[in-house]
């Protein structure tokens, strides 16, 4: 037992630079290692407020607008895939997505009272949630998508649209990353110290790029999550992302790389999701979640990163949550996510002061064993990160961990 302590001390000691190291401890051990009481467990929620973070500190807050999706910026360009149709151009939803065009231009017409773009995006989400009951992941069209549809032209839209923003951040990356950005270092930090599992509600690739090595279970979120016998911190998406789509498996050449035009209908049941964070090819299918469609993956219907999210908070020894508002539609998705504390776990966030009474502090206040609030332009994210180091850190895991 106590050559199984050593190499879990050692292994958390120099976790990201030696991970071979692992090798030592028994294949019946790797549970035990996984789960340690050595090892405080983390888990950190992010939301927008996490990305426009980074693009703040880049400059990019201009040019990519998270804050609400629709319409797109002017700035926005279409970037094509392989065999696409289309060819390098700004991204206008009336030529590359009539459907969703047509059915976004009828809403703000309907609605001229909504002035805020923000509360636009939103309840346009709202009314394309309660109109798409039969897109369920457990309802008749359980694993089978007619393209001709909104929702459809909806999710390779976002996609889109955020292939573009990632090219931005990997221009940021390769200029210089470390651009007055705390996260950089202090998502390594973290990582250092503690199990860290990470539940992103973002499209993007901000985190992953950060994290030197992570994993991601693509539909085997619950198995990432429990089986970290190589100290990567799992990453788990019930948004989906960017780099996640359904395996094309020879039928772009039956419509082309812009399926959502055409009238093919798709049924997934046995075609798999991979992770392709390349994004030169254009997703046969991608999984892509808009706010408010909590658990309606459409194609991937057997995603079980809802779960998994629960599964982490249940199993958490301390919760951190950055730029997560909770605002509606999404306020019921964070409320049910947030209760997995039961009362028991602390809870921490960074957000602006305006976000005090936002509904995922109200979640953190209610549903939390203890709770903290950082302000964010007050070096807010250094003082969370020391303070949950400082209270949930052991010695031994703390080793060769920078102030």
């Amino acid at each position: 037992m106590n050559s199984v302590k050593n190499a879990i001390a050692y292994n958390i000691r120099v976790r990201g630079r030696k991970l071979a190291t692992a090798t030592i401890v028994p294949w019946n051990n790797i549970r035990t290692l996984c789960w340690t009481p050595h090892t405080p467990r983390l888990v950190l929620v992010i939301d927008d407020g996490f990305s426009r973070s980074f693009l703040h500190a880049h400059g990019l807050a201009d040019q990519a607008v998270t804050g609400y999706l629709l319409p797109p910026p002017d700035s926005a360009m279409y970037l094509p895939g392989e065999h696409d149709n289309f060819t390098r151009r700004p991204l206008r939803l009336t030529e590359q997505f009539p459907r969703l065009a047509d059915s976004w231009n009828k809403f703000c017409d309907s609605n001229p009272r909504l002035t805020s773009p923000r509360e636009k995006f939103r309840s346009f989400c709202r009314e394309r949630e309660s109109e798409a009951g039969s897109s369920d992941r457990n309802g008749p069209l359980e694993g089978t998508c007619f393209y001709d549809t909104v929702d459809v032209q909806f999710r390779f839209y976002l996609w889109f649209l955020f292939k573009w923003y990632n090219g931005l951040i990997d221009r940021a990356i390769r200029n210089d990353f470390n651009a007055n950005w705390p996260w950089n270092a202090g998502l390594k930090k973290l990582a250092i110290v503690f199990d860290l599992a990470v539940i992103s509600f973002n499209y993007d690739l901000v985190c992953e790029r950060s994290l030197d090595r992570y994993s991601t279970g693509v539909n085997q979120n619950m198995q990432a999550l429990r089986m970290k016998w190589l100290f990567q911190p799992a990453v788990i998406k019930p948004h989906g992302s960017i780099a996640l789509s359904i395996g094309q498996k020879g039928l772009d050449r039956m419509w082309g790389d812009n399926p959502w035009l055409g009238d093919a209908v798709l049924s997934a049941s046995d075609l798999g999701v991979r992770f392709d964070p390349s994004l030169i090819r254009n997703p046969f299918a991608p999984d892509i979640v808009p706010p408010g469609h909590a658990g309606k993956h459409l194609w991937n219907f057997r995603s079980d990163a809802t779960d998994a999210a629960h599964e982490a908070i249940r199993s958490a020894d301390a919760v951190l949550v950055c730029g997560l508002s909770g605002d509606e539609p999404d306020t019921a998705e964070v409320d049910q996510l947030l209760s997995q504390m039961q009362g028991r776990v602390p809870a921490y966030q960074i957000d602006l002061e305006d976000g005090r009474e936002r509904p995922t502090t109200k979640a953190l206040k209610r549903f939390s064993g203890e709770f903290q609030f950082f302000e964010a332009r007050e070096r807010g994210v250094e003082r969370a990160i020391s303070e949950i180091i400082c209270r949930h850190a052991t010695r031994d895991n703390c080793s060769g961990v920078g102030s």
